[in-house]
């Protein structure tokens, strides 16, 4: 029947589009699939009920019913305010519905001969995911943790749809848990809700499936933990959640090639445990339990513990974002695009920063002096990366007095980074020796540059503008005078030459003072001295 397939493919609208959207498309499919089956009531008719035959088709039509409603109850929570009370049961109502018509092919499909196990276990998991969405909405936790493990079991059985499993049911499951009290990662939880009465259907599909546990089960817990040099106990519970953190974190030291999506298992199994460490810590403050008490303090030092590491494995997805050198490798693109890159680049080194100052608000991480210049000395290098970052987008503005100022403060920062640690493989919140010093280097080149733009730029403004220029007084040089050699910026200025065509001139110009006088000659006179 190809239950599963056809809502992957359906769903991929949502990538792209909203609910409203995806609503809208399922209208039209759904219009097309009744006229291919024969069953559009002709205009102006009445409606008959009819009772269609088993077929793909019919199956893809409950589907495309089942998904337009759950659409519709979506756009109705997204549109309308959540306080609502109205809106809230009308997203309830719509839920209903779509679970009610994904239970009729549950319902179809269990009931035929030519149906395989397959095909059932895809209806079930479908139900059961509509079923925990209402559930869900009904705000009644357990009864949905029920619905969703049976989606989530059967969906891993099945090996497909697991961006509906990660995107959807874990989410949901990390909410729902923590409302009704109970602690433990989504896959903990499902087999904790699991239905026993489902497991014949899935062992039918994969027989196997119960004996290769899922992930985390089948792990030893910790029984005790060890920070910073001490130690403490842990019960059973949280030492699985601690036991399946540290799988996860061998899992990612094995990946060759890390990106970003690698540290998801690792966040998501830290998150569970500091969540359960939080939880009985709350538990035991309840109780009235003084801070000296042995539980108290063992629970605090693995909160420090669980908490510093989420803190290190988000860094480390950050500095994987950042790309080469944390962010100030070279940016390629345009100018708008290189300062959307720093920009993004700023924005994840300061999540960075927060981070590490968030642990240092944790009881007990001031007491410990070399814990602390540890934290200090990551949150001035990382300062001093973010410092070079803004920079750099100041220098693609064209703002080089701002570069300068900044550099200037990311070159002290970089002292206070020390040396820096050992080199180790996948990035976290440690910082090595080459990585300060290549961020020295970067940063002293970056201000060598800054410095001489801003001297060029005090050029440029008129600060050694004034007096004439060198070619224009070279009658009168009475000392030498290094200023103002040149004229800067570069341009097309008047420069006193002599004119060619005085030369040629030259030849044909007489001067009173310089002519010769010719001499007067006599008149000839007449006779008896009388002229003509």
């Amino acid at each position: 029947m190809e239950i599963t397939p056809t809502l992957q493919s359906t769903r991929t609208t949502l990538l792209l589009t909203d609910h409203a959207t995806y609503r809208t498309t399922l209208f039209h499919k759904i219009r097309t699939f009744r006229r291919q089956l024969g069953i559009t009531s002709p205009k102006r008719g009445p409606y008959t009920p009819a009772t269609l035959p088993l077929s793909k088709s019919s199956i893809h039509l409950l589907l495309l019913t089942s998904e337009r409603a759950y659409a519709h109850a979506m756009v109705i929570k997204s549109t309308r305010p959540a306080a609502s009370g109205a809106a809230r049961k009308q997203t309830i109502s719509k839920l209903h519905k779509a679970a009610s018509t994904a239970g009729e092919i549950t319902h179809s499909v269990e009931t035929s001969i030519s149906v395989g196990e397959r095909d059932i276990l895809e209806a079930t998991a479908y139900k059961s995911l509509l079923k925990g969405m209402e559930l869900f909405e009904r705000r009644r936790w357990r009864e949905c943790l029920t619905q969703f493990a049976t989606a989530r079991t059967a969906y891993s059985a099945l090996s497909a749809a697991p961006e509906i499993v990660e995107n959807e049911i874990d989410p949901a499951v990390k909410y729902a848990a923590y409302a009704a009290g109970v602690g433990g990662s989504p896959s903990t939880i499902a087999g904790e809700f699991f239905p026993s009465s489902m497991r014949g259907a899935v062992q039918a599909v994969q027989p196997s499936y119960f004996d290769t546990k899922e992930r985390g089960e089948g792990v030893e817990p910790l029984r005790e933990v060890t920070w910073q040099g001490r130690r403490a106990n842990v019960d059973d519970s949280l030492g699985l959640l601690l036991a399946e953190t540290e799988a996860a974190k061998e899992g990612l030291k094995k990946k060759v090639g890390v990106v970003a999506e690698d540290f998801d298992p690792v966040l998501a199994a830290s998150a569970d445990a500091a969540d359960a460490v939080k939880r009985a810590i709350e538990e035991l403050e309840r109780e009235g339990l003084d801070e000296g008490d042995s539980r108290m303090q063992s629970l605090r030092v693995v909160d420090l513990k669980v908490n510093y590491q989420l803190v290190s494995w988000r860094a480390g997805r950050n500095r994987v974002l950042l790309g080469e050198k944390d962010g100030l490798g070279e940016v390629g693109g345009s100018r708008a695009q290189k300062v959307g890159r720093y920009r993004t680049n700023s924005v994840l080194l300061d999540a960075i920063v927060q981070g590490i100052e968030g642990v240092k608000q944790f009881r007990g991480a001031m007491r410990d002096e070399e814990f602390v210049r540890e934290l200090d000395a990551a949150i001035a290098y990382f300062r001093a990366v973010r410092c070079a970052v803004v920079a750099a987008s100041h220098a693609v503005l064209g703002r080089h007095a701002n570069a300068l100022a900044l550099l200037s403060r990311a070159e002290e920062l970089a002292r206070e980074a020390g040396e820096g640690g050992e080199a180790v493989g996948v990035p976290t919140l440690a910082v090595s020796g080459d990585e300060v010093g290549k961020l020295r280097d970067v940063v002293g080149v970056a201000l060598r540059k800054a410095h001489a733009r801003v001297q060029l730029e005090r050029c440029r403004d008129g600060e050694f503008t004034e007096g004439k220029l060198a070619v224009k007084k070279l009658e009168t040089s009475p000392s030498v005078d290094l200023k103002k050699l040149v004229n800067y910026p570069v341009g097309i200025h008047c420069v006193p030459v002599k004119p060619i065509f005085l030369d040629i001139a030259w030849n044909y110009i007489d001067y009173p003072a310089q002519q010769e006088q010719e001499p007067v000659k006599e008149k000839k006179r007449g006779w008896f001295g009388f002229g003509r």
